[in-house]
């Protein structure tokens, strides 16, 4: 990062020591603007970087996604907080040209809506609700379309850097105002899951085999004000992959689940 935004990249090495101020500022959130402290979040236990199926490059066009996770030129490494929900994001234009159009990251399963964005440096992307371009997959990678928040960089400036804060507009870490669902593992091989959904239409939580079967409803219902959670003891079926998929008319999400015995 520093390479990218510091003197090295500065034609003709006009005032070395004022860029490599104004660079170490920015990210440690010391600029006159202020914001996060990106160094020091790197090493805090307080986030947790986010894995290549939370948060991964994609392609966007015409309002739907495809992840496209062997993207080489446009990197990035995505931290969210433990307790705040906040998610911070250094984006790297590793390339001589400007960022082609449709090229994007993709947080799947969050929606646009429940995000602020703050740039505190560099290049800012336009964000949208998008969903996944592909449907259900025999190979279990994806069992039907899925929503996800896109951001969409599309024009970033060569050899640069971007640093993003998503601000949550809900509060306690998860969403107040639309639908999510996430998947915790914990001892002994069980396994939560936590949900919420909104909306006057009835949804389903279920669980899907590898061929894409559903082989069991957990949960029916419509709008509710809390988050619900639900557990499945790995006594309850065999071992391996499944997936805990939640629908209604207007959204479809899915998450893997391990099962261990």
């Amino acid at each position: 990062m520093l390479q990218n935004w510091g003197p090295s990249r500065d034609h003709g090495n006009i005032d070395l020591v004022g860029r490599i101020h104004e660079t170490v500022a920015i990210l440690t959130g010391n600029q006159p603007g202020g914001g996060p402290d990106y160094t020091e979040a790197l090493l805090s236990e307080h986030y947790a970087a986010l894995s290549e199926e939370i948060a991964v490059n994609c392609e966007l066009e015409a309002g739907e996604y495809m992840p496209q996770p062997q993207n080489s030129t446009l990197n990035f490494l995505a931290l969210e907080g433990n307790n705040n929900g906040r998610i911070l994001l250094l984006v790297s234009n590793d390339s001589r040209y400007p960022v082609p159009a449709g090229q994007a990251i993709c947080l799947p399963g969050r929606f646009a809506e429940d995000y602020l964005i703050h740039t505190h440096g560099g290049f800012t992307p336009v964000s949208e609700t998008a969903r996944h371009r592909e449907s259900v997959s025999s190979s279990a990678s994806t069992i039907q379309s899925e929503i996800g928040l896109v951001l969409d960089m599309s024009g970033m400036p060569p050899v640069s850097v971007s640093l993003l804060e998503l601000e949550p507009t809900f509060e306690g870490g998860y969403p107040g105002g639309s639908t999510f669902l996430e998947v915790q593992f914990s001892g002994g091989g069980s396994v939560n899951i936590r949900f919420k959904v909104t909306g006057i239409d009835r949804s389903t939580l279920s669980i899907y085999d590898l061929a894409g079967r559903r082989i069991e409803i957990i949960w029916t219902g419509s709008s509710f004000p809390d988050v619900m959670e639900i557990e499945l003891s790995p006594a309850q079926r065999p071992s391996g992959l499944y997936f805990a998929v939640l629908e209604s008319p207007h959204y479809f999400i899915s998450r893997k689940v391990m099962m261990f015995q």
